[in-house]
């Protein structure tokens, strides 16, 4: 038992190291990976992802990866239909340049695929494999963001584990906490290195997201206009979002670190 703790131990640092020098070491100008997830479903994750993802994309070169593979639904919340998507980039029916869809503001998207089993059941080493050509699509990239499923599966950890930075998205109810905590300290166990930070989403007040004991980075309001865009597949705008006060603080931050 002890040594397929360590094989697996070995086997996420050797995928960590690889996806790493591909997504760092292949761009001089070091395009900042992103991703977004949740210990829990429901949470906000995919909104989060594509609100800072169309609010960069007004400025810089961005691209969004449909992380959820078997559940994808960021084509859902941008009611957009592409005619392909990873399940035939994995396959082999297309490469990766191919299915790749544009969004608003010149967005990237890259999507991923819903209801397929095997899409969910991926190995580390095919998904070091798509992530490694995502990066390379675009050598002048600046940001990209991966919306990774919620959990702490192997279909999760992988892309956290490449990631410089982390969003661990969650909200103010007992058991969305009781996960975002999980997945810290899975993500630890596995010497995750990535800067990890928590933004409590659907809080109803500033005070309630300070208020919980835990990491505090952001928080953004709950409101019922968020929930009918969703029922009604609407593109999230960032100027009429109520969610854009944080994404644009959000983009005046990253924008002064670069």
């Amino acid at each position: 038992m002890k040594d397929q703790a360590e094989h697996l131990r070995l086997m996420v640092g050797s995928l960590q190291d690889k996806i790493r020098d591909e997504v760092f070491g292949s761009s001089p100008r070091r395009c900042r990976v992103i991703a977004v997830t949740s210990g829990k479903g429901g949470v906000g994750k995919t909104n989060l992802a594509l609100g800072l993802a169309i609010t960069l994309a007004q400025a810089f070169s961005v691209m969004l990866m449909d992380g959820d593979m078997g559940l994808a639904n960021v084509a859902v919340v941008l009611d957009i239909s592409p005619r392909y998507d990873l399940s035939h980039v994995v396959i082999g029916e297309k490469d990766l340049g191919e299915i790749v869809t544009e969004g608003p503001y010149g967005l990237k998207i890259v999507p991923g695929s819903s209801g397929i089993s095997e899409l969910a059941n991926l190995d580390p080493l095919t998904m070091t494999r798509l992530l490694r050509e995502v990066t390379l699509l675009d050598q002048t990239m600046d940001y990209l963001f991966i919306d990774t499923g919620a959990g702490i599966s192997n279909q999760v950890m992988p892309y956290l584990l490449s990631s410089r930075e982390i969003l661990l998205v969650t909200t103010p109810e007992p058991t969305a906490l009781a996960d975002a905590y999980s997945l810290i300290k899975v993500f630890r166990q596995n010497h995750g290195e990535g800067r990890l930070r928590l933004i409590v989403n659907m809080a109803r007040s500033r005070q309630e997201g300070k208020t919980q004991r835990v990491l505090f980075w952001a928080w953004t309001p709950s409101s019922s206009a968020v929930c009918s865009m969703i029922r009604q597949f609407r593109t999230p705008s960032a100027s009429t979002s109520p969610m854009s006060l944080p994404l644009r603080a959000a983009r005046r931050r990253w924008t002064r670190s670069r």
